[in-house]
C-alpha cells in the first residue's frame, strides 16, 4: 500500500518533468522557431526530476493520508514537478539567451570564436552521474517517507443468555462497545473482556461477528478470542477473554463497525 503510493508519486514527478520539458519545445517548434532538442534540454529535465523527487517526502511529512488518495498524490506530484521544471527552464533559457547575445556581440565586433566542439565523453559522463543521482533520490524517498493508513473500528458487543460482559475484572463496568482505535493494515489490537456466568449452572461460551458496515470489511478483517473451546465457566465466575482485531494488509483505510455477539450454552 505504502510502496504503491510512493511509486505513483515518483511517476507523477517524472511525468510532470517530462511534460514541462517537451510541451514548450513542441509549441516553439509549432511556431517555426529554430530549435533542436540538445543536451541543455536533457540536463534541465534531469535536474528538475532530481529536485522534484527529493522533495517528495515533504508531501507526506506528518500526514495521515485519506482513503483512496493515490490519484490525488500522483496529480499533486505531477503539478509540483511541472512547476519546478518550468522555473528551471526559465532560468536556463535566460542564461542561454545571454550567452547567445554575447557570442553575437563578439562576432559583430570581429572577435574570432573557436568552434564549440562538444566533448561527447564528458557529456555522457555528466548524464550518467545525473541519472545515478536521480536513482539515489528515488531510493531515498522510500527510506524517508512514512505513509500512515489506519482503520478506525468500533465493535458493539452484546451477550446472549445468562451472561454479563464487563470491561474490568472485578465486574464494575458493563461493556457494550469496544473502540479498537486506529489500526494499521497488517497489524492487530487486543482488548480484554470479562464474561460473567450469571446463571445457576455451568456454561460454555461462543461468539459470532455480524453486521459489518461497510460490508467489504468482512473480507479484510478478523476478530478472534483467547477462549479455548469447551472450557467450562462456573456459575457466578468471571472469565477473562482476550479479543483480537486484525486488519489484513490489503484493508482499505477508513472507519467501520461490526457486532460481536457472545453466547453461553448450558453445560
Amino acid at each position: 500500500m505504502m510502496n504503491e503510493t510512493i511509486l505513483l508519486a515518483i511517476a507523477g514527478s517524472i511525468l510532470g518533468t517530462v511534460f514541462m520539458t517537451f510541451f514548450p519545445f513542441i509549441l516553439k517548434k509549432w511556431n517555426k522557431e529554430e530549435l533542436k532538442f540538445d543536451v541543455a534540454y536533457i540536463m534541465t529535465m534531469l535536474v528538475a526530476a532530481i529536485i522534484s523527487t527529493i522533495m517528495l517526502p515533504l508531501y507526506f511529512l506528518n500526514s495521515t493520508l485519506p482513503i483512496n488518495n493515490n490519484t490525488f498524490i500522483a496529480v499533486a506530484a505531477f503539478g509540483v514537478a511541472a512547476l519546478i521544471n518550468f522555473v528551471i527552464n526559465a532560468i536556463a533559457s535566460h542564461e542561454i539567451n545571454q550567452i547567445t547575445r554575447l557570442k553575437a556581440a563578439a562576432t559583430g565586433a570581429g572577435a574570432k570564436l573557436s568552434p564549440g566542439n562538444i566533448d561527447t565523453k564528458k557529456i555522457l559522463t555528466v548524464l550518467v552521474i545525473a541519472l545515478l543521482i536521480f536513482g539515489l533520490s528515488c531510493t531515498s524517498v522510500f527510506a524517508a517517507v512514512t505513509v500512515s493508513r489506519t482503520i478506525q473500528a468500533v465493535g458493539n458487543i452484546t451477550a446472549v443468555g445468562d451472561l454479563v460482559i464487563y470491561a474490568d475484572k472485578i465486574g464494575q463496568t458493563q461493556l457494550t462497545t469496544i473502540n479498537w482505535g486506529n489500526v494499521a493494515p497488517g497489524s492487530s489490537v487486543t482488548v480484554p473482556i470479562y464474561v460473567k456466568d450469571a446463571a445457576n449452572y455451568q456454561m460454555i461460551l461462543g461468539f459470532v461477528i455480524s453486521g459489518y458496515n461497510p460490508a467489504e470489511m468482512a473480507s479484510t478483517s478478523t476478530v478472534t478470542w483467547s477462549y479455548i473451546a469447551g472450557t467450562v465457566v462456573q456459575q457466578g465466575n468471571i472469565q477473562k477473554v482476550d479479543l483480537t482485531f486484525t486488519a489484513a494488509s490489503n484493508a482499505i483505510a477508513g472507519s467501520f463497525s461490526f457486532n460481536i455477539i457472545v453466547s453461553g450454552t448450558q453445560k
